[in-house]
């Protein structure tokens, strides 16, 4: 502790792992304008109109000994981003299973406007029931079935400390 990543390397680091869906796409990129520096994590899909596919990108952290743990990060829809199964989700058993604990919904924020997203884990966590392990993962987590720009997220400054 504190992980921050700006993903201005252009590629996600050890700590994070990215998973495509079935037609997903996740790139770290220069395209449709980073929040800050020259890179940020995009989350879409790869055939318009085509399968629905869930993405994620989950850091591991170990937290068994922290307290006053916080999770910031910068996040933009580029529109229709209004599904259950988009947000951040938590697991304290190294991701066997999760806990949504906050959605990522574009349907009341405008599309293409980056939005500061500020969560206390330790309160989220204690109200989820999951413990501060060392085996805590943060996922953030996206699903449609059309790619950016009609669809999909971006997401950049990605903090935890």
């Amino acid at each position: 502790r504190p992980y921050s990543t700006g993903f201005d390397s252009g590629s996600a680091d050890s700590v994070c792992t990215l998973v495509e869906g079935v037609e997903g796409l996740i790139q770290v990129t220069t395209a449709n304008g980073p929040f800050a520096g020259s890179h940020h994590l995009t989350m879409d899909d790869s055939v318009n109109g085509g399968s629905f596919s869930t993405n994620s990108a989950s850091l591991k952290v170990n937290a068994s000994t922290q307290s006053q743990i916080t999770l910031s990060f910068r996040w933009k829809h580029f529109s229709d981003e209004t599904h259950t199964q988009d947000g951040v989700f938590i697991s304290g058993n190294g991701g066997a299973s999760f806990t949504k604990i906050y959605d990522l919904n574009g349907g009341s924020t405008p599309a293409n406007q980056w939005q500061n997203v500020t969560i206390d884990l330790d309160q989220a966590a204690a109200s989820a029931g999951v413990g501060l392990t060392s085996t805590f993962v943060i996922r953030i987590q996206q699903h449609d079935n059309w790619g950016i720009t009609s669809d999909g997220f971006a997401i950049d400054s990605v903090t935890v400390n």
